[in-house]
């Protein structure tokens, strides 16, 4: 009797110690589902903005914009992505940016530019800028560029825009949305965004810079005609011994400055012509720089909605 007492008691501590270890497993599974937070509109199912207002492009049925996207690892991040039809989504995939903080729309012509604050990266990177190819039924992305290093300085931007009221689309809401004023300055047939540059751990700007759109690529315009009426502006500005690093960057790309006179008028000052001769002396790697987004890897990715 003794013994079949045990076994019963043995037998009951095996099953609710299976029971607690079964329970245990369960409420350990962390309880996350990869993918886009979906909200019903109307009659269908879509992705969720992480950041208002998104666009409708005019004469598309394209909403673009930052959407919510909920990590493997259970962390909500955004993603850049492109509701077409109310069908179809394709978004910008990557491991390790968090897409789509502050962002600037542009619009020109069948290019659609975006450039937003990028967190999470091992590389480094802040801001990133995407250049996007689109028809009524598609979207191509072509272009990425970020924070380019240039030795020790990294030369962070931001897109100049204009804050005006649905100037190229909308969501019908009652925002101002951020537009990038894309136009071809130079009368060369590309057209040109002005990056406001910012150096180190400052936001302030320190410089302009103007990027192309050149055979559906991103390039840095280093015209020097581009650059004389910005020299003549700090000419201006300036005061008589001391001026800022814009000076005489400005006067080296518009060819008014020749690289030995700066040496002279910096010999002065250590730090300042550390930072703007190392600058200056790479002029021809900035593009290049930009470009080097480390070993991220975009992508632009269909998202299947129907399925969800």
């Amino acid at each position: 009797m003794e013994k079949k007492n045990r076994t019963v008691t043995l037998t009951i501590f095996l099953i609710t110690f299976i029971a607690l270890f079964i329970l245990y497993g369960i409420s350990a599974i962390p309880a996350y589902s990869e993918g886009f937070k979906l909200i019903k509109v109307n009659s269908h199912y879509e992705p969720e903005l992480s950041e208002k207002p998104g666009i409708i492009i005019l004469g598309t049925n394209i909403k673009a914009g930052s959407y919510k996207y909920i990590a493997a690892n259970g962390n909500e991040v955004s993603r850049l992505g492109f509701l077409i039809d109310k069908k179809s989504f394709y978004f910008v995939q990557s491991s390790e940016y968090d897409l789509g903080g502050d962002s600037n729309f542009g619009v020109y012509k069948n290019y659609f530019v975006m450039d937003s604050w990028g967190y999470g990266s091992s590389s480094g990177h802040n801001r990133l800028m995407f250049l996007f190819k689109y028809d009524k039924n598609s979207v191509k992305l072509l272009d990425i560029i970020g924070q380019a290093y240039v030795g020790l300085y990294g030369l962070d931007f931001v897109s100049a825009y204009i804050k005006e009221t649905a100037k190229f689309g909308s969501l019908g809401e009652n925002f101002r949305l951020a537009w990038m004023d894309i136009k071809d300055i130079d009368n060369d047939g590309n057209p040109e965004i002005k990056l406001l540059i910012s150096m180190g751990h400052h936001f302030e700007p320190v410089f302009e810079l103007y990027l192309s759109i050149v055979r559906d690529k991103l390039k840095l315009n280093l015209d020097p005609e581009m650059y004389r009426p910005l020299f003549e502006r700090e000419k201006q500005m300036a005061q008589p011994k001391i001026k800022p690093d814009a000076y005489y960057i400005y006067g080296f790309l518009s060819k008014k400055l020749e690289l030995e006179k700066i040496k002279t008028f910096l010999k002065g000052d250590k730090d300042q012509f550390e930072r703007v001769i190392t600058i200056l002396k790479n002029v021809k790697k900035w593009d290049v720089a930009f470009h080097d987004i480390g070993n991220e890897k975009f992508v632009l990715m269909q998202y299947n909605l129907q399925g969800r």
